[in-house]
């Protein structure tokens, strides 16, 4: 479920390849669907064996053992379970939750911009910026860079 100008709407629910063009609301892409996310303003859920191609999306975006692709933006918080892979090929930008056996891989020319939480892996070889806690592994490699916050005065904030 999801809210709709003040109104709780049930989520919208993928079977089979399919597109989502400027649909708002929550929205489950159920196993072995696939869906190409143009544009989607809510919650996006991809089940154990689904998988997403993100263009634009804003809102939390959670996988279940999943496969997602991020080659455009998504601005929203990342939740990566046990088994599920999230390449970044465009921007991410908001908190990102990796459990233990999940994969974040930014690409290069990728930006993960947030907060970070990481009891999975995460390999970097494009750019990312953000407070970096839990126990898992970050590698940042093959030229992968990470940004340093800029401080000024009581003001904290990343230059992309």
């Amino acid at each position: 479920m999801d809210w709709v100008d003040g109104v709780q709407v049930p989520d919208y629910v993928v079977t089979s390849d399919e597109t989502l063009v400027g649909h708002r609301g929550g929205a489950v892409v159920r196993t072995g669907a696939a869906a190409e996310v143009v544009r989607h303003h809510g919650s996006l859920r991809l089940e154990a064996g689904a998988s997403a191609t993100i263009r634009s999306q804003q809102g939390s975006l959670h996988l279940d053992n999943a496969l997602a692709f991020i080659v455009g933006s998504h601005q929203g918080s990342l939740h990566v379970s046990e088994g599920a892979r999230v390449v970044v090929e465009g921007t991410q930008q908001g908190s990102v939750h990796v459990d233990r056996g999940g994969l974040v891989e930014v690409a290069p020319g990728g930006r993960m911009q947030g907060s970070l939480h990481v009891e999975g892996h995460v390999t970097n070889r494009g750019r990312r910026g953000g407070s970096v806690s839990g126990s898992g592994g970050v590698e940042d490699c093959d030229g992968g860079q990470v940004i340093p916050p800029v401080v000024r005065g009581s003001t904290t904030y990343y230059e992309w």
